[in-house]
């Protein structure tokens, strides 16, 4: 992790080291904590504000929802960010860009209609992607890991639905009573998408700290509890992340990183990760070198490079459906163009 980004979860996790330079993106992403923490700034108090009332607003229309599911049986599960939101100083302090739920595949059809009742549309060639006039938007899943999108993403670790169901409890968020992950499914998932987008936001990192010193597991059966579900390496790997930063964390996370040390050369681009986090794609590339054996990390990443065309076609919202044929080309100049724009980014570093 580098200096500022270290000092930076230091100063916001434990605020016993000055608060260094924030670069814009991460000041528009965690204005309204540092608000919170006494960093007062009026651009700082307005996000604060906004992020208040946006979260408080989104929160009673999907509870609304969640209440009228509950009578047909067909409730959905508030996924984290948005079910982390219980572990902040207050309901300003974490922004989201959607809210997401996990459903269960044969109440999916219900809780369409019922998006529908409440004014939510989708968006084009976004299935499962709802949106409201106000700003709300809803993503649904069936899935933990988007396993529908990606069908090899289940080789590098999985969490059954069905199990995650079981463990399910139903907890306050800012004041509204909804159902969530229980404690280890939910820090596996946070663990799995941070990587997966490179640890971009720090608030993905701050979410995790939280998640660390607030379950009631002890390491080991944490451990043990991922190696089962095959998402060991993602929650290694943060753990090497924010422990490195310095922050203080249960005792148990050091004694987890001596016990199950990492290879130099995944410490390396852990570390090309966190230097390159608003940029690169590195670390959805290490998600897919998480699978057991080589022959699934090849047809991972095959996969990750080349997706299906429904799939592909939603990461070109403007292209017509009769030039579908041109996904693939467009989207190897896309994997070329990012690869020259990351080389020269760190070149600039240097």
């Amino acid at each position: 992790m580098n200096q500022l980004d270290a000092e930076t979860l230091q100063c916001v996790l434990d605020q016993d080291v000055e608060l260094p330079r924030i670069d814009r993106d991460d000041e528009s992403d965690l204005g309204g904590l540092l608000y919170a923490l006494g960093h007062h700034t009026e651009a700082r108090q307005v996000q604060h504000v906004q992020t208040a009332g946006n979260n408080l607003h989104r929160l009673n229309a999907v509870t609304a929802l969640c209440h009228d599911l509950a009578r047909i049986d067909a409730e959905p599960i508030l996924l984290p960010g948005a079910a982390l939101l219980r572990l902040y100083p207050d309901v300003g302090c974490r922004s989201m860009e959607d809210i997401d739920l996990l459903v269960e595949a044969s109440m999916r059809s219900h809780v369409v209609d019922a998006l529908e009742r409440y004014g939510w549309q989708t968006l084009p060639r976004h299935p499962d992607l709802f949106t409201r006039l106000d700003g709300c938007t809803i993503d649904l899943h069936t899935d933990l890991l988007n396993g529908d999108r990606l069908t090899n993403r289940r080789r590098a670790g999985w969490i059954e639905p069905s199990q995650a169901w079981s463990r399910c409890q139903r907890r306050d968020v800012a004041g509204f009573q909804l159902l969530t992950l229980g404690d280890e499914d939910e820090l596996l998932v946070t663990a799995a998408h941070a990587l997966r987008h490179s640890y971009r936001r720090l608030t993905w990192l701050i979410d995790l700290v939280l998640q660390l010193r607030a379950t009631p597991v002890n390491g080991q059966a944490l451990w043990t509890f991922a190696k089962g579900t095959g998402l060991h390496h993602q929650l290694r790997y943060v753990l090497e992340v924010v422990d490195g930063s310095q922050v203080s964390l249960p005792s148990w996370v050091a004694a987890c990183r001596r016990q199950n040390p990492l290879p130099a050369w995944v410490v390396s681009v852990l570390g090309w990760i966190q230097l390159h986090r608003q940029e690169t794609v590195v670390g959805e590339l290490l998600s897919c070198w998480t699978c057991s054996s080589g022959l699934d990390r090849i047809r991972f990443v095959a996969e990750f490079v080349f997706p299906r065309q429904d799939v592909l076609m939603q990461v070109y919202p403007r292209l017509p459906p009769r030039l579908a044929p041109l996904v693939y080309p467009l989207r190897l100049l896309q994997i070329v163009g990012r690869g020259v724009s990351e080389l020269a980014f760190a070149v600039r570093r240097r």
